[in-house]
């Protein structure tokens, strides 16, 4: 059985490293404890949007994510405006009540 390629390979990995350093002003330190000593984490990430509930559906944001090794804080980067995920805009038609409101 042949292995299933990861999501977030290494070649988007590079660009991922590639794109913080050109992007970061001065060396790379935590806001927490000023380490600076950063992983990358090897997955993309969507985080669920919350509007007066958890949504499940409609728009998100694909992030990955740099975790500093001393403390744990996390930062999210966008992977679009990286450019590490295409800029894929589709507009479904809603149906009424998927558009994230309660309907009253």
């Amino acid at each position: 059985m042949a292995e299933d390629k990861p999501y977030f390979d290494a070649e988007m990995q590079k660009k991922a490293i590639e794109w913080i350093d050109q992007k970061s002003t001065a060396h790379f330190k935590c806001e927490c404890c000023q380490a600076s000593q950063w992983t990358l984490n090897t997955e993309i990430v969507v985080p669920p949007v919350y509007r007066k509930g958890m949504m499940i559906g409609g728009a998100v944001t694909p992030s990955f994510l740099v975790v500093c090794t001393n403390c744990g804080n996390t930062k999210f980067f966008n992977a679009v405006v990286s450019k590490i995920l295409p800029a894929e805009v589709k507009q479904a038609e809603k149906k009424e009540g998927e558009d994230g409101k309660n309907p009253s």
